[in-house]
């Protein structure tokens, strides 16, 4: 997908979070809308499948998109696992490393990465699904000089033990603040 055409789609998503707004109170609708989207990135990636097999709850029975306090009453930040072909998995990872379920197909995966600014993260987090499979940060998430969150790529860690570098979109859903009516959203490609 190259940088033009992400940033088109990135220009779709702050439309719809301009007309949503990302309060609470908006949580419902702005997920909603970005659902809608989320196929039409996901083919631009070409990727397929999207969005079957989306896990709609996690283990706190909690849906996993755009959904979800912290600890401190701020939101979740948020992960969604797209596995090219076949289906998807969808997580939200909190500051303190938890994560819901997240499947796990045996394939390279791109990651849609949602971050919220100001967010505290810990320096390494696990996506775990099941005893044999996982999604290790190959790093620390990082703050740039910015302040944005910096990614780094994962990797995909199987039975087998081969390790698959994959492909992070991360996009950055900047904090409202009294003098910002609406957030931005910035994009690096990692």
């Amino acid at each position: 997908m190259s940088k033009s055409s992400l940033a088109s789609h990135l220009t779709a998503i702050q439309r719809l979070v301009d007309q949503h707004g990302a309060c609470p109170s908006n949580d419902d609708a702005l997920r909603r809308a970005m659902l809608q989207l989320l196929p039409t990135l996901a083919s631009s990636c070409r990727l397929e499948g999207f969005p079957h097999r989306v896990p709609t709850r996690s283990r706190y029975g909690r849906k996993t998109l755009l959904e979800g306090p912290t600890a401190d009453g701020s939101r979740w930040e948020i992960a969604g696992l797209l596995w090219p072909g076949l289906g998807a998995g969808v997580s939200a990872v909190q500051p303190n490393g938890l994560t819901s379920p997240i499947h796990c197909h045996g394939d390279c995966p791109v990651i849609v990465h949602l971050v919220l600014e100001g967010e505290e993260v810990e320096q390494v987090y696990e996506l775990i699904d099941g005893p044999q499979r996982m999604v290790r940060a190959a790093g620390p998430l990082r703050r740039t000089a910015a302040g944005d969150v910096a990614s780094v790529a994962p990797d995909c860690i199987h039975q087998c033990g081969a390790v698959r570098r994959t492909e992070v979109l991360t996009f950055y859903l900047k904090k409202q603040d009294a003098e910002n009516a609406r957030p931005r959203i910035d994009y690096r490609l990692a």
